[in-house]
């Protein structure tokens, strides 16, 4: 064996990550091989914000001195159960939302995927169109509505921006 990114390191993380997946019905979020139960959540509430926690493991396998070692620890995932919308309405100008919001992550419930806000986008809505990927014009709407079963109720909310999806 010759160090984490070793063959069979690669493969026996593939089979841990299948087994937390399929097996155990985990969802991983984030780049760092850790996963949650997105179905048992608590609820927490700190001086009026709404957080939600999710709990899980964080699975790791590594090579030293021709020893494999496994690591499995406890993971949790604190997440702000307020929207980036609500956010957004939160400050009476537009450059203070820009300033405190970007840069910041937020999950996609749909997806529980994470991704950082790179901008807002005032001068573009729901309703904004785009080319997708088969060359077709469709609104931004329209897309979540095909793509994700998605109805957005605020067709007059600004965009956020991401230009690398990325999870923590």
């Amino acid at each position: 064996m010759s160090g984490t990114g070793s063959k069979e390191t690669q493969v026996i993380n593939s089979k841990i990550k299948r087994l937390m997946k399929h097996s155990l019905k985990l969802k991983e979020i984030g780049k760092n091989s850790k996963f949650y139960d997105v179905n048992q959540k608590s609820t927490l509430d700190v001086n009026g914000s709404k957080l939600q926690i999710y709990r899980g493991y964080h699975t790791s396998v590594n090579v030293n001195d021709n020893n494999m070692n496994l690591m499995i620890d406890f993971a949790s995932r604190i997440i702000r159960q307020e929207t980036v919308l609500d956010n957004i309405k939160s400050y009476q100008r537009k450059d203070d939302a820009i300033a405190n919001i970007v840069g910041t992550s937020a999950m996609a419930l749909y997806s529980h995927t994470m991704y950082r806000i790179d901008d807002i986008d005032y001068t573009k809505s729901p309703k904004s169109k785009f080319l997708n990927k088969d060359g077709k014009e469709t609104t931004f709407a329209q897309y979540f509505l095909d793509r994700y079963n998605l109805k957005i109720k605020d067709q007059t909310q600004p965009l956020i921006l991401n230009t690398d999806r990325f999870t923590e």
